[in-house]
């Protein structure tokens, strides 16, 4: 097992559950509507882009690469493939939390003279950056990071 990645994969969501219980309790960090549109939305465009089974079965190897302690000779084409759909989950991460972000902005702003809708449409917006925010720090960072890092060991083709 890597256990560089694997403690920097669970310090950071230690430190981000920490903070999070310094303030408030775990479950006001859930919010149906923004995991709809920012997780979810995201997996269904990278489904759409390359493929739902082409996704999973990348972004689990990816996966089990990045954390195996032994590493085989990297496949090119799997590398190549890898770091395509780690970019496009970033991408694709950022618009939605964005588009998230919007659409809580736009319900609050809606009903504003009802004080209690202005609560959850905020937490739509805000959680929306949040999920964006931990899905790219979390997944698609050191997804990419690790492919990258296997490209520079590929020996170049002549």
């Amino acid at each position: 097992m890597n256990f560089i990645a694997a403690l920097g994969l669970i310090a950071a969501v230690g430190v981000m559950i920490f903070g999070i219980l310094l303030g408030s309790p775990l479950v006001i960090f859930f919010d149906v509507g923004a995991l709809l549109i920012v997780p979810f939305t995201t997996v269904l465009l990278l489904g759409a882009t390359y493929g739902f089974g082409t996704v999973f079965r990348t972004l689990g190897s990816g996966f089990l690469t990045l954390y195996a302690s032994r590493q085989d000779p990297a496949d090119p084409a799997k590398v190549r493939q890898l770091e395509a759909v780690a970019e496009s989950g970033i991408k694709y991460a950022t618009l939605t939390g964005f588009i998230g972000t919007l659409i809580g902005l736009v319900s609050m702003l809606a009903n504003l003279e009802d004080p209690t809708a202005i609560g959850p449409a905020m937490a739509v917006c805000l959680l929306s950056a949040f999920y964006a925010g931990g899905s790219i720090m979390l997944v698609f960072y050191p997804l990419a990071r690790h492919a990258a890092q296997q490209a520079l060991a590929i020996p170049s083709e002549r």
